[in-house]
């Protein structure tokens, strides 16, 4: 079950699964509607670096401060 964190930054609401069997962990930054398929998808590595793995509908701007 997803996360949310009550975090809004560069107007893209956070939200994270930290237990997935197929995947790292990541994190999603979703628009107002929380869609998934406007989501950019980062994930997060044990040692802490992430990897932008879907951009979505964020723009380049707005992604830098995400990530």
């Amino acid at each position: 079950m997803p996360k949310y964190t009550d975090d809004i930054i560069a107007g893209y609401s956070l939200y994270f699964t930290d237990k997935c069997i197929v995947e790292a962990m990541h994190v999603h930054a979703s628009d107002k509607q929380l869609s998934e398929a406007g989501s950019a998808k980062l994930f997060v590595y044990a040692n802490g670096d992430t990897e932008i793995a879907r951009w979505g509908t964020v723009n380049k701007h707005d992604m830098a401060k995400i990530h």
